[in-house]
């Protein structure tokens, strides 16, 4: 037997491991468009504003043709931050959805418990319990978006 509230905490506790944990591999998914720099060029404001680290984005170099009315034709090298190339995927637990058959009882303190045991009064069954997790993509915060907005417009610039 459990009760009600310890139930429900475990599998609240459950699901926020497992969100945390996405949520890690989302941050993971940084190292990938961006690499950390030892520049302090914040100077020695940095700690007092909070800086924890300088990341700067990891860079490609491309070869575009020249179509500006100045250009004889030739390519133009440019330099693309890799996060505008890539889709940026993270993804969050949407719904997290359980059902199962239980008994239910109430002790001599009116709390809940639960009773998952196997046996009813036609004899020894199993224990059968449906687990769905949805995960979807989750929405890219608004500030990376303006971030790779920022990336293509210079990128656009430099065309």
């Amino acid at each position: 037997m459990i009760s009600l509230k310890a139930f429900v905490t475990a599998i609240y506790d459950a699901v926020s491991m497992a969100s945390e944990s996405l949520a890690a591999r989302n941050h993971e998914l940084f190292s990938k468009y961006f690499t950390q720099v030892e520049d302090n060029s914040a100077g020695d404001d940095a700690p007092v504003l909070g800086v924890e680290k300088q990341l700067s984005p990891k860079m490609v170099r491309l070869e575009y043709p020249g179509v500006n009315p100045a250009s004889d034709g030739s390519n133009t090298s440019v330099m693309v931050p890799l996060i505008t190339l890539a889709p940026f995927s993270a993804c969050q637990i949407e719904k997290v959805t359980l059902t199962t058959e239980f008994k239910i009882s109430v002790d001599e303190n009116d709390e809940l418990h639960l009773d998952f045991s196997k046996s009813s009064r036609w004899g020894m069954k199993p224990h059968v319990c449906k687990m769905e997790v949805v995960v979807s993509q989750a929405d890219i915060p608004d500030g990376l978006k303006q971030i790779i907005e920022g990336y293509e417009n210079v990128l656009r610039r430099q065309l």
